[in-house]
C-alpha cells in the first residue's frame, strides 16, 4: 500500500507559493498516493513549537519538509514519524562550515532530496550514507528570454560589456569575490560590473574595489528584490560566479532564463548545469586569468553569445516539475517500504 504524505510547505518560497509540494500532491494523486499540505507561516512567527498539541502527521506515514525547518524536524521525530526533508544547499557558519543545527537535522532525517551530485557528496562527507540520500532535480518553469529576441551582441543599445554578480547572503566575504575583482581588473576598461547584494561583504568588496582602482567601472546596487534581480540579468552580458557552491546553482538557471549567458567556476554545482562551450562558460577556481579569458571569449567570439543563450533556454526546458515530482516520489515510495528508523533528535 502506498505511504501517506504530509508535505510541510516552506515558509521562504518566493511569493509565499510552495511549488514543489503543489507540484508533489498533484503527481501524487496521479498515482493514488494520498497527500495533506500543512501551510508553515514566515519566521518570526514559526508554528513548530505548536504543532506538538495538535494532530499534525498523526494519519501520515512520511512527512516531507521542505527546506531548512529544524524545529519541524524535531516535531516529527518526537512523534515516531519517518521524515523526508528537501533541501537545495548547506547552511554555513562564519567559519564557512555546516552549522551544528544543520548537522542535526542532517543526521535524523531518515531522507534527503537534494539537487545536486556535489551536494549528495557534500553530504557523505558529512558521514551519511547514501540509502538516505536521493538526487531530485531543481525545477525552474520560468523562461522569459524565450518570448524575447536573441540579438547578437553587436545589436544590443549597451555601451561597453555589462557583467552582473550576486552576493551570496552570508556575512562573510569569500575569497572567490577576490578573484573576481582581480579578473575584473584585467578586462578592458569598457567592461563594466554591477554587484547585487549588500552588508558586510558588499561593503569590503567595495574598499577593496576601491584599493584596486577599479570603483569607476563598478556599481553597487544593494539587496534587490527577485524581480529586479532579473531586470538586471536580462539586461547583463553575463553573469559572472567565481564561487564553487555546495548546493545547486539556482542563480545561474535564472540567469539562463533570463537570455543571460553565464561564466562560472568549474566547481560544486555549476559542471551539473553548465556544458563549457555549450550553454556557458567556465573556468578554473581560484584563477583570475581564467575568469577574465572567459569573459573575452564571450565578447568576442564570433556567434558564441547567441549560442550560450539559445542553448540555456533549453537547458532550463529540462528542469521541468514533472522530472521533479517523480524522483522525489520514488524516493519517497522506497522510504515507505523500508523498515525501521534512521534517526531521532533528542
Amino acid at each position: 500500500m502506498p505511504p501517506t504524505l504530509l508535505l510541510v510547505t516552506d515558509p521562504e518560497a518566493p511569493g509565499g507559493a510552495d511549488l514543489f509540494s503543489l507540484e508533489l500532491a498533484k503527481a501524487a494523486l496521479q498515482r493514488g498516493i494520498r497527500t495533506a499540505i500543512q501551510p508553515m507561516p514566515r519566521a518570526p512567527n514559526p508554528r513548530a513549537p505548536s504543532l506538538r498539541r495538535s494532530s499534525f502527521a498523526k494519519d501520515s506515514d512520511i512527512v516531507v519538509v521542505n527546506g531548512f525547518q529544524i524545529e519541524v524536524l524535531r516535531t516529527v521525530k518526537s512523534m515516531n514519524k519517518r521524515a523526508a526533508v528537501r533541501l537545495l544547499g548547506v547552511p554555513v557558519n562564519p567559519e564557512n562550515a555546516p552549522s551544528a543545527e544543520f548537522r542535526e537535522l542532517a543526521a535524523a532525517a531518515d531522507l534527503l532530496l537534494l539537487p545536486s551530485r556535489h551536494l549528495i557528496d557534500t553530504m557523505r562527507g558529512l558521514g551519511l550514507g547514501p540509502r538516505s540520500l536521493h538526487l531530485v532535480p531543481f525545477a525552474y518553469d520560468r523562461i522569459p528570454a524565450e518570448n524575447a529576441a536573441l540579438l547578437p551582441l553587436s545589436a544590443m543599445p549597451l555601451v561597453g560589456f555589462h557583467l552582473v554578480c550576486v552576493l551570496p547572503e552570508e556575512t562573510v566575504m569569500h575569497e572567490c569575490f577576490d578573484v573576481l575583482l582581480m579578473a575584473f581588473s584585467l578586462m578592458p576598461s569598457d567592461c563594466h560590473l554591477s554587484v547585487i547584494g549588500d552588508g558586510a561583504a558588499a561593503r569590503a568588496l567595495k574598499a577593496r574595489a576601491g584599493k584596486l582602482g577599479a570603483l569607476g567601472r563598478m556599481s553597487f546596487l544593494g539587496e534587490l528584490s527577485r524581480a529586479r534581480t532579473h531586470e538586471h540579468l536580462r539586461l547583463a552580458q553575463a553573469l559572472i560566479d567565481p564561487c564553487v557552491h555546495s548546493g545547486f546553482p539556482i542563480l545561474p538557471l535564472n540567469a539562463l532564463s533570463e537570455g543571460c549567458p553565464v561564466v562560472a567556476a568549474a566547481g560544486g554545482g555549476h559542471p551539473e548545469l553548465v556544458a563549457d562551450g555549450e550553454n556557458g562558460l567556465l573556468f578554473s577556481p581560484g584563477d583570475p586569468r581564467a575568469a577574465a579569458e572567459a569573459v573575452l571569449r564571450l565578447r568576442h567570439a564570433d556567434g558564441l553569445s547567441r549560442k550560450l543563450i539559445a542553448s540555456g533556454i533549453r537547458t532550463v526546458k529540462e528542469h521541468t516539475w514533472e522530472r521533479t515530482a517523480l524522483a522525489a516520489l520514488e524516493a519517497l515510495e522506497r522510504l515507505g517500504t523500508q523498515p525501521g528508523r534512521a534517526g531521532s533528535i533528542q
